[in-house]
């Protein structure tokens, strides 16, 4: 079985989905596909949760899952640098823990990954060479994959979004909601949380 997520490093809603799917499958025989994804009608992705937004639903999921975030939402900055490295990371074999890293360093650390500086820095992190890094997010065969990447997903509005067969989880889901959708995942239908 396999099951394609559709992220965004700017949103925390992805970070946190993917904690969810982390602990909810683990040794679960389940191929699951991260798929970077940019939303918005600028192409620069979701803009940061409101403060209110940030404080009783960000912050107390993440507490709730173990997950480190800052005490305030993140400034607005562009995720395509961050994407575009999350297939050169993939490519090295290092992609889960890139984006351990990525994650980390824009919601817990408050880091800007839209500047490449800051970028290349998580990605030393993650175990890859800054340099070889620096050239690969910044090349043309990189923002190709990239592109391609996007037209898969552009059927996608919302971050994240999950898919397995029929089924389709639109936002953070829940663990009832990986269950069924690992149980069966034969009918057409949006789950949402």
């Amino acid at each position: 079985m396999v099951i394609r997520i559709w992220f965004n490093y700017l949103s925390p809603f992805s970070m946190l989905t993917r904690r969810i799917v982390g602990s909810t499958l683990a040794g679960a025989a389940v191929e699951v596909r991260w798929l970077p994804h940019e939303g918005g009608v600028l192409r620069q992705g979701p803009l940061p949760p409101s403060g209110l937004v940030w404080e009783f639903g960000v912050r107390r999921l993440a507490s709730r899952l173990g997950q480190e975030v800052g005490a305030s939402a993140p400034r607005p900055t562009s995720g395509r640098l961050a994407l575009r490295g999350y297939q050169y990371a993939c490519d090295q074999g290092l992609g889960e823990n890139y984006s351990d890293h990525v994650y980390a360093a824009y919601f817990s650390e408050g880091r800007d990954i839209g500047a490449l500086g800051q970028l290349v820095g998580a990605a030393e992190r993650a175990g890859l060479e800054p340099e070889a890094f620096r050239r690969a997010v910044t090349s043309q065969h990189y923002a190709q994959r990239h592109r391609a990447a996007l037209r898969e997903g552009r059927h996608v509005t919302v971050v994240p979004t999950l898919v397995c067969g029929r089924h389709r989880i639109e936002g953070v889901p829940t663990e009832a909601q990986m269950d069924r959708l690992t149980a069966d995942a034969g009918s057409a239908r949006v789950l949402r949380p």
